[in-house]
C-alpha cells in the first residue's frame, strides 16, 4: 500500500479540486471581510434595504455594539429560542407523530449546526417540517457560526476594545450576503443536474419486478442540499443523503457540493488576514488546514483502493478496491474524498456508507472529527477552534523559550489559558464520558449493529459526530431511541454553545489588551517552524486524549482484518 499505487486519474482529480478551491477562495474571503468591516459591496443595492427592515422590524440598531457578555446573551437566546420553536412544530407536526426525545434531537441536532439525523427524513417529516423547520436553521445555524468567528476577528484586530460588534448584525449579514445568493444559484446549478425541487406528488416507479411498483419521495430538495453543503450542515432530505440519486445524480454535482462543504471555511482563513491585515498570518492556518487534510485523505485513498480481503475470498473482483457500500456513479475516489471533507469540516454529510469503509479508512474521519474539526472545520467553528490551539502553541513556545506568549501582538494571560482549556476539554469530555456511559448501560450496547471492535466503532463514533457538532454517522448504529436521542441531544447542545461562551470570552479578553509592537524576541506565527508547531501540537494533543479510544474501535479492527486476510 503506497501512494504510488493510486491511479493517476485519482491524482488529476484531487489537483483539479484543490486548484479550483485555492482560486476561488481567495476573492471571496476578501468579499467576506468587506461585508463584515460595512464596506459596500456589488450586493449592497439588492439587499441593504431589505437588511433595513429587518432592523426596523426587530428595533435593532445596528451600530449598537456589544460587549462579549452582552453578545454571548444574544447568541445564546436566539439559539434556544430557535430550538424550542423547532421543537415544538416537529412535536405538533399533524402527520406522522414524532415522539418527545425525538424532536428534542432533532430540534438540538439542527439548532447546533450538527444535523444528526437518527431517523429517515422523507418518511418522518412533512415537507412543511423539512422547509420550515430544518432548511431556515441550516441558514440560522451556519450563519450564528459565522458571526461569532467575525466577533472573535473583530477582538484580535481591535485595540483596548470593551466591544465585539453587534450579534444581530452579523447574523443578518450572513444571511443576506453570504448563504442566501449563494445558495439560490448553487441550488440552480444542481437542478441542472437532476437535483430534484419540486412541491409535486411522490414518484412511482417500476423496479426490475414489472408488476411491482415503489413509491419514492420528491420535494424541494435542491434548495436545501444547496444550504446543507454551503452551510456544513449536512442533513438531507433523504435518508441515505447525498447516496440518493435524487440528492446527489451525478459525479459533477458530487465534485461541486464537495467544493461548496470547503468554500466558505477555506476563504474564512483568507478573511481573517483580510480584516486583521495579516494576511501572512491567514495563509499560515491555511498551510497548516492543508497540511492536515491532504496526507490523511491520500491515507483513506489508500486504504479504501484496497479491496476487503475477506470479500476476496468470496472471488469478489478486487480491482475496483472496496466498493462495499458505495455508489457506482461515485467510486472508491469520490466516496473516500468525500468522507474526509465532510469530517474534516463539520458538514456530516455522506454518499457512502463508513460502516463499510476499511478499518484505516474509517479511522480517518474519526480522526479528523478529534482533531477538533480545525481542518478547514464549520462555518466559524472550524477556524475558532484552530485558533485555540495556535494560542496553545504560543503558550508552549513561550514556554520554551522563556518568554510571555503573545499573539497578534497581545499578550495571552491566564484568564485566556483557562478558556482555551475548556474550549479543548468540553468536547473530549463529552466524547468519551458519553460513549463509556453508552457501552456500560444496556441500552446503550443494545444500539450498536455489530459486535465486538466495529460495534464500539459505531458507539464512538455517533458520540463523537454529536460531541463536535459534525452529523456524520458511521452507520450501523440504531440510535432513535430514548437513550440515544436524549444523549447526543445533551452532548450537541453542551458540545456547541459551551464552547461558544468559553470562545467569547476569549474573544472579549484579547479585544480589551492592547497591542505591542513586535521585537527581536516575538514569535514569528508565520514561519514554516510555527506552522510545524502548530500542526504537531494539534495531533499529539489529539492522540494523547483519543487514541486509547481509536484503539478499542478502528486500530483493533484493522488488525483484526489483517490476520484474516493479508493486508498491506
Amino acid at each position: 500500500m503506497s501512494f504510488l499505487s493510486l491511479p493517476f486519474a485519482w491524482w488529476a482529480q484531487l489537483a483539479l479540486f484543490f486548484v479550483i478551491l485555492l482560486v476561488a477562495m481567495r476573492p471571496f474571503g476578501l468579499y467576506m471581510a468587506r461585508v463584515f468591516s460595512g464596506e459596500r459591496t456589488f450586493l449592497t443595492p439588492l439587499m441593504q434595504p431589505i437588511e433595513n427592515v429587518l432592523y426596523k422590524l426587530g428595533r435593532i440598531d445596528p451600530h449598537e455594539e456589544m460587549d462579549w457578555k452582552t453578545y454571548t446573551v444574544s447568541v445564546l437566546m436566539f439559539s434556544i429560542i430557535g430550538g424550542l420553536a423547532l421543537f415544538l412544530f416537529l412535536l405538533y407536526q399533524p402527520f406522522p407523530d414524532i415522539s418527545a426525545d425525538l424532536a428534542l434531537n432533532i430540534a438540538a441536532s439542527f439548532v447546533t449546526n450538527t444535523n444528526w439525523q437518527s431517523y429517515a427524513p422523507e418518511t418522518t417529516l412533512t415537507t412543511t417540517s423539512q422547509m420550515i423547520g430544518l432548511a431556515v436553521q441550516n441558514f440560522l445555524s451556519a450563519a450564528v457560526g459565522f458571526a461569532v468567528l467575525i466577533a472573535f476577528l473583530r477582538g484580535l484586530a481591535r485595540d483596548s476594545s470593551k466591544t465585539l460588534g453587534n450579534f444581530w448584525s452579523d447574523l443578518v449579514k450572513g444571511v443576506l450576503y453570504l448563504l442566501l445568493p449563494l445558495s439560490f444559484f448553487f441550488a440552480l446549478f444542481l437542478v441542472t443536474q437532476g437535483v430534484v425541487q419540486t412541491f409535486g406528488e411522490a414518484s412511482v416507479v417500476s423496479p426490475l419486478d414489472p408488476t411491482a411498483s415503489q413509491i419514492i419521495a420528491t420535494g424541494p430538495v435542491a434548495s436545501q442540499v444547496a444550504i446543507k453543503q454551503l452551510g456544513t450542515n449536512g442533513g438531507g432530505f433523504f435518508t441515505v443523503n447525498a447516496a440518493h440519486p435524487f440528492e446527489n445524480p451525478t459525479p459533477l454535482s458530487s465534485f461541486f457540493q464537495m467544493l461548496a462543504i470547503l468554500l466558505i471555511p477555506a476563504a474564512s482563513a483568507v478573511c481573517f488576514g483580510a480584516m486583521t491585515r495579516r494576511h501572512g498570518d491567514g495563509r499560515a492556518l491555511l498551510w497548516a488546514m492543508f497540511l492536515f487534510l491532504i496526507p490523511l485523505a491520500l491515507v483513506s485513498l489508500m486504504a479504501e483502493h484496497q479491496a476487503n480481503p475477506l470479500l476476496k475470498a468470496l472471488g469478489v473482483d478486487p480491482a475496483l478496491g472496496n466498493m462495499e457500500g458505495k455508489e457506482m456513479r461515485f467510486g472508491v475516489f469520490g466516496s473516500t474524498l468525500w468522507a474526509s471533507l465532510t469530517t474534516a469540516t463539520s458538514s456530516g454529510s455522506t454518499n457512502a456508507a463508513l460502516d463499510s469503509f476499511m478499518p484505516l479508512a474509517g479511522l480517518i474521519p474519526l480522526l479528523f472529527i478529534h482533531f477538533g474539526e480545525v481542518v478547514f472545520g464549520g462555518i466559524g467553528s472550524g477556524l475558532c477552534g484552530l485558533f485555540v490551539y495556535v494560542f496553545l502553541t504560543v503558550f508552549m513556545a513561550g514556554l520554551m523559550i522563556g518568554r510571555s506568549p503573545e499573539y497578534l501582538g497581545k499578550k495571552i494571560g491566564i484568564f485566556d489559558m483557562k478558556m482555551v482549556s475548556l474550549i479543548v476539554l468540553i468536547p473530549a469530555f463529552l466524547t468519551l464520558g458519553g460513549t463509556a456511559l453508552a457501552v456500560m448501560t444496556q441500552a446503550g450496547q443494545n444500539g450498536a449493529g455489530n459486535p465486538a471492535e466495529q460495534g464500539f466503532s459505531e458507539i464512538l463514533y455517533a458520540l463523537s459526530s454529536a460531541s463536535h457538532n459534525n452529523g456524520s454517522a458511521f452507520g450501523g448504529i440504531k440510535s432513535n431511541t430514548p437513550f440515544y436521542n436524549i444523549l447526543l441531544g445533551l452532548c450537541m447542545l453542551l458540545g456547541r454553545f459551551g464552547v461558544i461562551t468559553a470562545f467569547l470570552a476569549l474573544a472579549g479578553s484579547m479585544a480589551a489588551k492592547k497591542s505591542t509592537p513586535a521585537s527581536a524576541g516575538t514569535l514569528d506565527t508565520t514561519s514554516p517552524l510555527f506552522i510545524g508547531l502548530l500542526v504537531g501540537v494539534i495531533a499529539i494533543i489529539s492522540v494523547l486524549t483519543f487514541i486509547p479510544a481509536l484503539s478499542l474501535g478502528p486500530v483493533a479492527a484493522h488488525f483484526h482484518l489483517m490476520a484474516a486476510g493479508g493486508l498491506g
